[in-house]
């Protein structure tokens, strides 16, 4: 998209294009990032070296002169003298009409410069800045539409399909229009251990809006370039042109966290009251039955004749239904469709955590409603289960024949009931794989590890009795797994009346009333919600934003007596600005055997004694000068923690033996705020910065 930038722009000014700001350097527009949330500051960059004062201008003819300060003596002309201080500075007088340009006369040699002037108090901080742009490391490319699988050149990187959809892979080149080589940051995104390793972003260089965001999969490293397993998610953007200056910008996830323990299971409601027998009607005459009716109690036995034959058994009622819906939610969505007889019989996920019924309503039948609105892109799965639909209609019965000897009565079949639910709840050891349970069906099973639920490529059931993980759980860990099966048998068959004696046959009697379906149980008690599972680590720290453009000016004062003036030097180049880099970070547990949560560029973490530890880097830091901040749990200790930063070899004897950090290793220490006591902390959270 072509800018529109005004022309003969003066240094340092602003120009704003949908929603972009650039500033005019002096040579080039720079486009003015949006700063997002502050972070630590920088250490400051270097002073750029001063300019060479120019030679003296010619001295033109002096203007009318405002109102003098206070005037050191006139010396004479020639040679340039020291400077002198300057004197109280007068009102600003007005500008006389410029005179005419006088000879040029000989240049006076070059005074000794002053001494630097004291530099000014420091400004009022500037309000916060905008939300900054995609957080991550960012590289400077050049988009090709070459869709083949191959080295695509320095600088260059492209798709495997275009315009992009769904699964594609990303051939990126090792080094960028820079010259700069990244393998050893897609490295290190290969080496996350989630299922989601992280995400890209590209944008064109110029138009922050003009952009395509994709989660990464897997990485392969090819001669000077990878392939990137990819997956298109959303933006603004579906492709982009041909030689298209564009930037891209690499996140990458932090490792799977663990899960949270398992509530305990909710007690099991108790089970309803059987209905009633419907009274016995009377026999009647015999006669051609009509079709049969739903059946009432058995009437007194009437002449005893012939049996008739046998009608055809209804159809067998069906087990119960189990449903799913699948939905990718918009932000603040809170409605979503489901079709359920009972809001007690279905289960609500978000992103893979099933929500508790005070977390949503489903009361109307055909809508869920969360009580909280959705973040956009929230994936929601509701799952219904209904008992069997009605039961088939009951074939003709047969003509009656003459009565005669009743013949024994065939087993009625068994009458289909609602579905049961089975929940096994167990607590893992270490490595154990194998968890008993009983199902009919490994498809209607669900398998929840510390409260999230596994999918069936991440367990085995097929036997019938007992479920299987893929990967080994950690010891502690809560697996419940949830059954859901057809009815059991049907219940026992009540005693059959006695026999009356026999009378005329009357008109057959109307068939009686269906007893009451007994009342439905009460529903178990909900388990108790498991334990949050452990904070995810922290995203990448954003790319610092380029530095804001300087304040304005403060007001001139009045001028002191006029000197003869000189050509202004050529301006002394910026300092480059500082920046802050997130080098590595650990979050671990320092009780008994070390061991690493997440972390970022950290190899190992070495126990050197009670309340000590050395912290190995995998890369080495380019130099020893970073700093280092953390904080750790206080255990039982009856006062908050404190933690110390030092050098290699700095335990444990004293500050004596404190060394600077070195660039492979540092190493830290937890005590009591006093120091009177170290001890080993359960949660130790460190970051470096360089």
């Amino acid at each position: 998209m072509a800018l529109n930038f005004p022309n003969s722009p003066t240094l340092n000014e602003i120009h704003e294009e949908n929603g972009t700001k650039w500033q005019w350097n002096g040579s080039s527009w720079t486009r003015i990032v949006s700063a997002g949330a502050q972070g630590f500051q920088g250490v400051q960059g270097a002073d750029g070296a001063q300019g060479f004062q120019g030679a003296q201008g010619l001295t033109g003819a002096q203007g009318a002169q405002g109102a003098d300060g206070a005037q050191g003596a006139q010396g004479y002309q020639g040679a340039q003298g020291v400077q002198g201080a300057d004197g109280v500075q007068g009102a600003q007088g007005y500008q006389g009409v410029q005179g005419e340009v006088g000879a040029q006369g000989a240049q006076g040699s070059q005074g000794v410069q002053g001494a630097p002037g004291t530099i000014g108090s420091q400004g009022a901080q500037g309000a916060q800045g905008a939300d900054g742009n995609f957080g991550g490391a960012t590289f400077d490319y050049t988009f090709s539409t070459d869709t083949t699988d191959s080295d695509p050149g320095q600088g260059v990187l492209k798709f495997s399909e275009s315009p992009f959809s769904g699964a594609l892979n990303l051939y990126i080149d090792d080094e960028d229009d820079n010259g700069t080589d990244i393998q050893s940051f897609l490295r290190t995104i290969d080496d996350s251990t989630s299922t989601i390793k992280g995400h890209f972003r590209i944008s064109n260089r110029l138009d922050a809006s003009d952009f395509a965001l994709f989660t990464i999969s897997g990485v392969t490293e090819n001669t000077g370039y990878f392939d990137v397993s990819a997956a298109y998610v959303s933006g603004s953007a579906t492709s982009f042109s041909n030689s298209e200056d564009v930037i891209i910008t690499f996140a990458r996830t932090g490792d799977k966290g663990d899960t949270g323990a398992q509530g305990a299971q909710g007690a099991q409601g108790a089970q309803g009251a059987q209905g009633f027998q419907g009274v016995q009607g009377l026999n009647g005459t015999i006669g051609v039955d009509g079709a049969q009716g739903a059946q009432g109690a058995q009437g007194f036995q009437g002449v005893q004749g012939a049996q008739g034959a046998q009608g055809f058994q209804g159809a067998q009622g069906t087990s119960f239904t189990r449903t799913e819906y699948n939905y990718t939610a918009t932000s603040g969505q809170t409605t979503f469709s489901a079709s359920y007889a009972d809001g007690t019989d279905i289960d609500v996920y978000y992103n893979g955590v099933r929500l508790t019924p005070d977390e949503y309503t489903a009361t109307n039948g055909t809508t869920v409603v969360l009580d909280t609105g959705a973040a956009a892109g929230a994936i929601i799965d509701i799952i219904t289960f209904e008992s069997a639909g009605p039961q088939g209609p009951q074939g003709a019965q047969g003509y009656q024949g003459v009565q005669g000897a009743p013949g024994v009565q065939g087993a009625q079949g068994s009458q289909g009931t609602s579905f049961a639910r089975t929940e096994y709840n167990y607590t893992a050891t270490s490595g154990q794989t194998t968890f008993s349970a009983t199902y009919a069906d490994g498809t209607d099973i669900d398998v929840f590890l510390n409260g999230i639920r596994l999918t069936p490529d991440e367990y085995t059931a097929t036997s019938g009795t007992n479920v299987v993980l893929d990967v080994g759980a950690t010891a502690g860990d809560i697996i419940d797994i949830l059954t859901f099966e057809s009815a059991g048998p049907q219940g026992v068959q009540g005693a059959q009346g006695f026999q009356g004696r026999q009378g005329a046959d009357g008109a057959q009697g109307d068939v009686g009333a269906q007893g009451d379906v007994g009342a439905q149980g009460a529903q178990g008690a909900q388990g108790f919600q498991g334990r949050q599972g452990a904070d995810g680590a922290q995203g990448d720290v954003g790319a610092q934003g380029t530095q804001g453009s300087p304040g304005a000016q403060g007001t001139q004062g009045a001028p002191g007596a006029q000197g003869n003036q000189g050509r202004q030097g050529a301006p002394g180049a910026q300092g480059t600005s500082g920046t802050d880099v997130v080098r590595a970070w650990i979050n671990f547990n320092g009780t008994g055997t070390v061991a690493i949560r997440q972390d970022f560029n950290v190899n190992t973490v070495t126990d050197l004694a009670q309340g000590y530890y050395r912290i190995n880097f995998v890369t080495n830091l380019p130099d020893a000068n970073y700093a280092v901040s953390g904080s750790a749990t206080p255990n039982s200790q009856p006062d908050w923690s404190k933690i110390h930063i030092f050098g290699q070899n700095g335990y444990p004897t004293g500050a004596s033996d404190y060394d600077a950090p070195a660039t492979s290793n540092f190493e830290v220490s937890v005590s009591r705020t006093d120091g009177t006591i170290f001890y080993d902390a359960e949660i130790i959270m460190l970051s470096v910065h360089r």
